[in-house]
């Protein structure tokens, strides 16, 4: 396991850029996390501080403002993908 974890790690940081794919070993480690509260509540917390964020903008009313939110498997999760063709 202190591989799966210290790999999590290097992945969170963008240290593993090479992986096409999760490793075989790491599929129940991820499924788990992903099926689990803990995603849940990651994703939450990263969409609160997005908006937190957007509320704190200051922008002048002249018309010429413009406000990009990229979404991605944060806040619309891939689970349904991963759940049909497994987590690796």
């Amino acid at each position: 396991m202190p591989e799966l974890v210290t790999g999590r790690g290097r992945v969170e940081t963008h240290n593993i850029i090479d992986w096409t794919t999760i490793p075989a070993a790491c599929e129940g480690y991820v499924g788990h996390y992903m099926l689990g509260d803990q995603y849940r509540k990651d994703s939450a917390v990263v969409t609160h501080e997005a908006y937190v964020y957007a509320e704190g903008l200051n922008f002048t009313d002249d018309g010429n403002n413009l406000w990009v939110f990229d979404v991605d498997e944060t806040t619309l999760s891939n689970l349904p993908y991963y759940a049909k063709h497994g987590f690796g």
